[in-house]
């Protein structure tokens, strides 16, 4: 194919002088700094083996590196590399996520402003804070933690450093936040907390969890040492599924203000381990009335006290409790205290070590001396209060005791097994406090707003529950099975289920569903459950999910955390979720539906949007029907006509979220059909988000679409990526409006053919024209096999700063006021052909000579066919970036050793690349330029030698 070479009209860019200075020369142990970039470039010079100590000179910004939008961090630390940044009391504004350390890095004496979420990845190797403080505000919504630890071995050390976090971190609800989390099934980690202190300001509010530590996976270990540290959250503090061990000592305190557990542990959790000396502290707020150790999930459970160490509740609920409600395995709790050591509930029992009817309990051990107590201030309370536990050896020596309300130290002060006055004589299934009730439907009836329903054993529900007031179920592990025709229950207010497997025994007529939505108040929240499904419990077109059945029907609000569905093969008529209404449907946290109805999701919005949000590795799969997600509309004129709606459908994926279609020649998404559009619908794609297909993964038909794809996220289809109109019914469909965007992307399947993103050289080089000499970026491109007529590229060039915080399209620099340069063909490109473009800044001003630029082409289709003509695509590259006088050093360097065509002009000293470090060194000695003098004189210029 003949490469056809664009031509451009030249471009110049007119940017604010900012006064920079050349990066210099490393070449010993320790230098001094005095930008963000002079930072990154000593920090990435620093290899395996070397230790660099580098001197903050002044305060400075950190912009971000990152060609997505702030997603990469800055600073990042080579294995075997020990960074020690000096900072001398100085500031520093950092814009981007700070650092990754595969090897040692340490901040001393600075104050760090951070406006991303991250202030370091551990990947196997160590971050430290000394004597600074350090502030965090603003940030991205699919980042969920600040500190991470993502390899073994990987640590965090504070000391005399303080940690603070504002508001604005974290702006939406769907995903929790860890000031500290590990990542992976096999991390393991250690965070060090010395006389350092961890708060959020009273302007840091958020919509959901914050926990200081978070490890969800159970095949992890998490070290936690504190010394003389506090820790003050709102939400959960520790929170963990791993292995978890926790040391404190001297005044060190762990603290929540919100009404949820201090400390949890998430099932499968192995072992528990805490350590407690001198002044040490966890405790919580007056308002709580949740625990301050839920220890229930974890295999053993080990806790040594000593000194004037406390674990105090100082609301209505536990100090401390665990129990065996989750799996058939014998559990060990062991407590030593020794000391003035105290754990004290205000209005429970102080240790409640659960019984269940069914399973075996812990075997529990209590060894105390000293003046230590197990306190409650409640008179009908118990210091502690055991199951019918396998093993119980309660240890008591010097003054140390188990005591009641003013002091009481003798009769009841512990009990074992529940209080048989509680439990009606029919029987003991669930409980409400510790109140008993032998049937789910009995608890639900005398429920008050709000109340938290416990299962004791698993449950069969006879007749379809009604939920007219909010209720908590906490299953315990246990099995609900509904033998309701309309299903397990409508909803006219909020039900939460955590923990439980919910099934059907009876079959669930055709389209009718498990969970049904009557009240617009309805709403389902569900952790950590199964939903199971027979062939025999679920007749024709079932769905877990509906409303009433009604128009307009009635909106949904469904949040599912850690929910897993499969259905495939036991129910395979089953739907997930189907109704005349719109409303928010969110899944989160490894959320897994695999089902093969019809249709998973059939949904027709109509006074409300319909919303999709998944997260967090969430995924939705069939292997049948016609497409995953079908959505349309059910509003009619006054002639009956079915008319579109206003209202939108809105899906955003991120967190490697999956939306898969496996049957052959079968779709993803349909977005309406003919006679009933969606006036809106918009389609954005994060973070190694995909939907997929064998057949189309998005078809649109009459729908006003917008989509967007991010780097490392993907649409998929077979067939085809996007499908634009159609014929359904026998008429034949046009769209409206849809516009297309992709960021990074090589190609884009279209019904049409191949659309392909521009590939963008990595470097920008120099341009020289004469005497006139410019920053040049080169791209290529391939040619389009489609009947696409023609296809516009362009370049966009600004200053790297201005993209930190800003998605690099033209559309989103237009709507934020910035200043950039939009270089574009002269004349569109035919079908067919193949080649590259330049675009270039010219004349650039001297004190932009250092100056990181960054840039980023595009290739603009217009599509002029009849089905296509209202559709534009836009495919940008991946960003490339440099500074003018780099390009010139890379110029400057391009010599022979020996005079040869092309290389004729001989000089006397030329820059040599440092393959290692990556910078220049001037080195005198004869070679031979393609320049000629003025050229080379002018250009060394450029690169800074005068």
């Amino acid at each position: 194919m003949k490469n056809k070479i664009l031509s451009f009209a030249l471009a110049c860019i007119m940017i604010a002088s900012v006064l920079c200075t050349a990066l210099p020369v490393f070449a010993s142990e320790t230098v001094t700094v005095n930008s963000g970039e002079e930072l990154r470039a000593a920090v990435a010079a620093v290899a395996d083996g070397e230790t660099k100590t580098i001197k903050v000179g002044a305060d400075f910004s950190i912009a971000n590196n990152s060609s997505n939008g702030g997603n990469n961090e800055s600073l990042v630390v080579a294995k075997g590399a020990t960074v020690i940044i000096e900072g001398d009391n100085k500031t520093i504004d950092v814009m981007t996520d700070l650092c990754t350390a595969e090897g040692s890095i340490t901040f001393k004496n600075l104050t760090l402003k951070l406006t991303t979420p991250m202030i370091g990845t551990a990947k196997g190797g160590s971050v430290t804070y000394e004597g600074c403080t350090i502030t965090q505000t603003g940030g991205r919504s699919n980042n969920n933690k600040f500190g991470a630890i993502n390899a073994d071995g990987g640590s965090f050390t504070l000391t005399d450093t303080t940690l603070t976090i504002h508001n604005g971190t974290r702006n939406d609800t769907n995903s929790n936040v860890a000031i500290f989390k590990l990542e992976g099934q096999t991390t393991k980690g250690t965070v060090n907390l010395n006389n350092s202190h961890i708060k959020l300001a009273d302007d840091a509010v958020y919509t959901k969890n914050v926990y200081a530590f978070y490890d969800s996976d159970s095949g992890s270990t998490l070290n936690i040492n504190m010394v003389n540290s506090t820790i003050g959250v709102k939400n959960t503090a520790l929170k963990s599924a791993g292995i978890v061990n926790l040391t404190m000592s001297g005044a060190s305190s762990l603290t929540s203000a919100d009404s949820v557990n201090v400390v949890e542990m998430l099932g499968g959790a192995e072992t528990f381990t805490l350590k407690m000396s001198d002044t040490a502290e966890i405790s919580n707020a007056e308002t709580s009335e949740a625990n301050v150790l839920q220890l229930d999930q974890a295999k053993a459970m080990n806790i040594e006290m000593s000194g004037d160490s406390k674990i105090v509740n100082n609301g209505s609920g536990f100090a401390l409790c665990g129990h065996n409600g989750y799996d058939k395995t014998t559990r060990t709790f062991a407590l030593t205290m020794s000391g003035n050591a105290k754990i004290y509930a205000k209005a429970n029992h102080a240790i409640n070590v659960q019984h269940d009817t069914y399973e075996k309990i812990p075997a529990t051990t209590i060894t105390m001396s000293g003046s230590s107590k197990i306190v409650t201030d409640t008179a009908d309370k118990y210091a502690l209060y055991l199951g019918a536990a396998t093993s119980f050896t309660l240890n008591l020596s010097d003054s140390a005791a188990l005591t009641k309300k003013d002091g009481v130290t003798e009769g009841a002060v512990y009990q074992i097994a529940p209080p048989e006055s509680d439990v009606p004589a029919d029987g003991k299934l669930c409980r409400i406090g510790n109140t008993y009730y032998a049937s789910l439907e009995d608890a639900i009836k005398a429920a008050a707003e709000n109340d938290t329903i416990v299962l004791e054993a698993n449950a069969k529900v006879a007749n379809t529950l009604e939920i007219t007031k909010n209720v908590i179920i906490e299953g315990n592990g246990k099995t609900i099975t509904s033998n309701g025709a309309d299903g397990f229950v409508k909803l006219t207010a909020a039900l939460t289920v955590n923990n439980a497997i919910v099934t059907t025994d009876n079959a669930i007529g055709d389209h009718r569903a498990m969970f049904v939505f009557v009240g617009s108040a309805g709403k389902v929240v569900m952790s950590d459950v199964t939903i199971a499904l027979t062939n025999a419990g679920c007749k024709g077109n079932c769905a877990v999910f509906s409303d009433e059945n009604v128009k307009p029907g009635v909106p949904f609000d469904i949040a599912l955390h850690n929910v897993t569905i499969d259905t495939q093969t036991s129910a395979p008529n089953a739907r997930f979720l189907a109704g005349n209404a719109g409303g928010a449907l969110t899944l989160t946290g490894n959320t897994s539906i695999k089902m093969n109805g019809n249709t998973i999701i059939n949904v027709s919005a109509v006074d409300e949007a319909f919303n999709v949000t998944m997260e967090d590795n969430a995924l939705i799969e069939t292997n049948n029907g016609n497409q995953v997600i079908y959505t349309h509309a059910n509003v009619a004129d006054a002639s009956g006509k079915f008319i579109g709606t206003a209202k939108p459908f809105n899906l955003t994926m991120s967190d490697n979220a999956k939306i898969v279609q496996t049957k052959s020649g079968k779709n993803a998404i349909g977005l309406n059909n003919s006679q009933r559009p969606v006036s809106v619908a918009n389609i954005i794609l994060n973070d190694n988000s995909v939907i997929q297909a064998p057949g189309i993964a998005i078809r649109v038909y009459t729908a006003t679409a917008n989509i967007t794809v991010y780097e490392n996220a993907d649409i998929a289809g077979e067939t085809s990526d996007v499908a634009v109109g159609g014929v359904e019914g026998g008429k034949t469909m046009l769209p409206e409006s849809v516009n297309i965007v992709t960021f990074g992307s090589e190609t884009l399947k279209m019904d049409v053919g191949t659309l392909y993103a521009p590939v963008m050289a990595d470097k920008p080089t120099m341009r020289i024209n004469g005497t006139s000499y410019g920053l040049r970026f080169t791209s290529s491109f391939q040619k389009e096999r489609s009947t696409v007529i023609k296809a516009a590229f362009g370049t966009l060039i600004t200053k790297a700063d201005t993209v930190a915080n800003t998605e690099f399209s033209a559309a989103a620099l237009t709507a934020a006021n910035a200043k950039f340069i939009d270089i574009k063909a002269v004349d569109g490109i035919d079908s067919g052909v193949s080649g590259s473009f330049n675009a270039a800044l010219v004349d650039v001003k001297e004190a932009n000579h250092n100056t990181v630029f960054a840039a980023r082409s595009y290739s603009e289709y217009t599509f002029v066919n009849d089905t296509h003509k209202n559709v534009k695509v836009t495919c940008y590259s991946d960003v490339c970036t440099g500074t003018y006088a780099d390009a010139a050093l890379a110029q400057l360097a391009d010599i022979k050793d020996a005079s040869e065509t092309g290389y004729t002009n001989d000089v006397d000293a030329y820059p040599v690349l440092d393959a290692a470090t990556g910078k220049y060194t001037w080195t005198e000695g004869k070679k031979y330029s393609k320049l000629n003098d003025a050229q080379y004189t002018a250009i060394s210029a450029i690169a800074g030698k005068k």
